[in-house]
């Protein structure tokens, strides 16, 4: 009976520990705070007494620690300033073998712990370690290594315990690697819209802006604080002209493309010629606004009809020499 009691305590321990876990992956997309959170829990509920969570570096092929849980000061600046490499260690060995690896005995040499760990983790009084690769799809994605001030074997239960909390790690480094991603691309998506030299805007589908880049504010003289939540129409448009552009939004709302010669407007009022470019933009098959490219050709058109003038100027003058 009491061993049967001991099992259901570890059983439900196990049980609020997970679900405490994916709370952190669910809530977060800081992985530090995450992993921070699966490591002190695992060094818990294996009954060991440190723990680091590691993230896998592809470009250097190296392990770098993310988060540590009752690791002395001098384990945390070696492991910072010295990355264990692919095949190092217990970590290293984790990682290409896609399998748990243990160390019984930290202090035998003919074991696999990394040289820039063995000795503190010794001054530590660090006896055995248990490394966890953390995979999705056959890539490494980090690991997890817990440590035990006693020497031998880690039992089939600890095992079990850590590759379940590295389960969830690798969830939390795919997530976070994702919003990273996704940030880049935003950011690479901003850079070109702010350097673009031609004006790029960007609205709601009800025509008010919501995004106004440094070549507009150059081209029609609005500032992007003057401009943001304007409808475009009243930014741009001459006023013989706001309902033909309040017809153009409702177009783009319909799923057309306009490319067009117009005359728009500036701040002063002054009129100026510029080629549009209008659609809609989709996202995963909805429409969630509008944007439109201007490029300002005053300069080509009046260098045209200036052309066209002087053409009938030679003309006439010819058919007067005739």
């Amino acid at each position: 009976v009491e061993a049967r009691t001991q099992e259901l305590t570890r059983s439900v321990g196990e049980l609020r520990a997970l679900n405490e876990v994916a709370q952190a992956v669910g809530s977060t997309l800081d992985l530090e705070t995450v992993l921070a959170t699966i490591v002190s829990r695992a060094v818990q509920l294996s009954g060991s007494h440190q723990g680091v969570a590691y993230e896998f570096d592809e470009p250097t092929q190296s392990f770098h620690m993310r988060a540590a849980h009752q690791v002395g000061p001098e384990l945390l600046e070696a492991l910072r300033e010295s990355p264990i490499r692919l095949g190092q260690g217990a970590i290293g060995q984790a990682g290409v073998r896609r399998t748990p690896v243990e160390i019984s005995d930290i202090s035998d040499e003919r074991q696999l712990v990394a040289p820039q760990a063995r000795a503190v983790l010794i001054r530590e009084g660090m006896q055995s370690l248990l490394a966890v690769p953390l995979v999705r799809e056959d890539r490494v994605l980090g690991a997890l290594a817990i440590g035990r001030r006693d020497r031998g074997a880690f039992s089939p239960e600890t095992v079990a315990v850590l590759q379940t909390f590295a389960t969830q790690s690798v969830l939390a480094i795919h997530n976070a690697r994702l919003f990273r991603e996704i940030q880049r691309r935003k950011q690479y998506a901003d850079a070109l819209v702010e350097t673009s030299p031609v004006a790029i805007v960007t609205m709601d589908l009800e025509g008010a802006v919501v995004g106004w880049n440094p070549a507009a504010e150059r081209l029609f003289g609005y500032s992007q604080a003057e401009a943001i939540g304007q409808g475009i129409h009243d930014l741009v448009a001459p006023s013989e002209l706001r309902e033909e552009v309040r017809a153009n939004v409702r177009r783009i709302k319909s799923g057309e493309r306009i490319h067009t010669i117009a005359r728009r407007a500036r701040k002063d009022g002054s009129p100026i010629d510029v080629e549009t470019a209008t659609m809609p933009i989709v996202v995963d098959g909805t429409e969630v606004g509008l944007i439109v490219i201007y490029h300002d050709i005053s300069e080509l058109l009046q260098a045209r009809r200036e052309a066209e003038t002087a053409n009938e100027a030679k003309s006439a003058f010819l058919a007067t020499m005739s």
